[in-house]
């Protein structure tokens, strides 16, 4: 598999990407990139959070288009990886605005430090991952992988 720079990455999927909502249903909040999000800002600071991740393990790459099987068993791997590593989680959904892309599920993780993001999303073999911390804005951040 070819590996691409950050402009290849942005290039490539940077429009997808930010033509997605990032949908966290049991708080009834969506994430988009760029922006600032109030409702979600307060409820992190009734949890006590001061930052936010949107990680995902389906479609490694946005190249592999897997079963939804796989697709269940690699979410679930996720959870377990979050969960050993200490932070708490919601689901969450990357819901596209058009029909080119399908829905993938992923999780808001509270208080989960940018660069240990960065980590899960290249453990998981994602382009890109999405922090946050409370007041400010939505970030993509690219998780170009190795040679």
């Amino acid at each position: 598999m070819q590996v691409l720079t950050v402009a290849q990455l942005e290039h490539r999927f940077g429009a997808a990407y930010r033509a997605t909502c990032y949908r966290v249903p049991d708080w009834g909040v969506g994430i988009r990139i760029d922006a600032r999000h109030p409702p979600l800002d307060r409820l992190l600071a009734a949890q006590g959070a001061s930052c936010w991740a949107v990680v995902s393990a389906s479609n490694p790459y946005s190249a592999a288009q897997l079963c939804a099987h796989e697709n269940r068993a690699r979410q679930q791997n996720l959870i377990d990886a979050v969960a050993r590593l200490g932070y708490r989680c919601l689901d969450a959904v990357g819901e596209p605005d058009t029909a080119d892309w399908a829905p993938e599920p992923a999780l808001l993780v509270l208080d989960l430090p940018r660069a240990e993001a960065l980590q899960l999303g290249q453990r998981f073999e994602q382009n890109a991952v999405l922090h946050g911390e409370v007041g400010g804005p939505a970030q993509l951040l690219w998780c170009p992988r190795s040679a």
